[in-house]
């Protein structure tokens, strides 16, 4: 929810007049048997910033190096990626924003950070991130379909899960 109301912000956007925290069930359990499984999902994501008109791409992490090329130029062009990472501190999942890029490193925004950090992204995309969703404002061409977002976002849930045994904590 903090990464995403970062993103928010930086579009103009209100996120507790948008309703963030309760619109994305942050504070339900993902897996009802796993009581550490609170936070953003997502489905919920995908369905939420489509909601309020955004417009996403799931990278696809496998595919090096076209993945980074996809981000760099997302990032070049100004924009956000919502980014799903395995912290080093602790390997706990959490969410980043990664905005702006100055050769190979990118800035990220953190809520766990006092200010904004850099990560060469060769070794960020390589080791540590499991999930990227480049996030632009919309033009409202493309509607909201709540099933087909949600359906998105189970994939991309899945493709985390294989990506977690891939990239072990170092």
């Amino acid at each position: 929810m903090h990464a995403l109301s970062t993103i928010y912000r930086g579009y103009g956007l209100d996120p507790e007049r948008q309703e963030l925290r309760f619109r994305l069930g942050v504070d339900r359990r993902g897996n009802p048997l796993d009581p550490s499984s609170q936070g953003s999902l997502q489905p919920d994501i995908l369905r939420v910033v489509h909601q309020d008109g955004f417009q996403t791409h799931l990278v696809d992490l496998q595919e090096l190096p076209a993945a980074s090329d996809e981000i760099k130029r997302h990032l070049a062009q100004g924009h956000c990626v919502l980014t799903l990472i395995r912290r080093r501190q602790n390997g706990n999942l959490h969410w980043v924003v990664m905005q702006g890029i100055e050769q190979e490193e990118v800035r990220v925004y953190d809520s766990l950070a006092e200010k904004p950090y850099g990560e060469p992204l060769p070794d960020f995309l390589v080791n540590h991130i499991l999930s990227a969703v480049l996030i632009t404002p919309g033009n409202g061409d493309v509607p909201s379909n709540i099933w087909r977002d949600h359906l998105r976002g189970i994939k991309e849930m899945r493709k985390t899960q294989e990506r977690m045994k891939e990239t072990k904590q170092q």
